[in-house]
């Protein structure tokens, strides 16, 4: 499901899977440091800078030295990234909104249950190689 997702952004908005995550995470929260977007996303460190250096270039995050860690960032999105996930979101939505109409209530509720158990076992870095979609 996440590929054939990523493959729409990537198709129609150039995003990449890490970079459409970056961006997502940051419409959600606001502004954010590197580290929550790290936490949020299970993306490890170098991925989540290679996304936001994407996105900045493209101009859809706006990202700042810390004034406490000049080490670390804080990252926003921009107005054009903003219009980019309000363009986006949509799209997400009617495709779960397809794959639930394909299951039962039943059927997804155990789904849900068991990629959660799944994924709670296992670590970022057992998922971590196909994140670049």
């Amino acid at each position: 499901m996440s590929r054939t997702l990523a493959r729409r952004y990537r198709q129609r908005h150039g995003l990449r899977r890490p970079e459409w995550r970056v961006m997502h995470i940051l419409h959600e929260g606001g502004v954010m440091t590197t580290q929550q977007v790290i936490e949020r996303t299970s993306l490890d460190r170098l991925r989540v800078s290679r996304a936001a250096i994407k996105l900045e270039d493209r101009g859809l995050i706006a990202r700042v030295t810390r004034p406490d860690d000049a080490r670390g960032h804080l990252m926003q999105l921009t107005p054009r990234g903003q219009g980019m996930v309000a363009e986006i979101l949509p799209e997400a939505r009617d495709f779960q909104r397809y794959l639930r109409e394909i299951l039962t209530e039943q059927e997804w509720q155990g789904l849900d249950g068991a990629l959660t158990k799944l994924t709670a076992a296992l670590s970022p870095e057992d998922g971590a190689a196909d994140d670049d979609d």
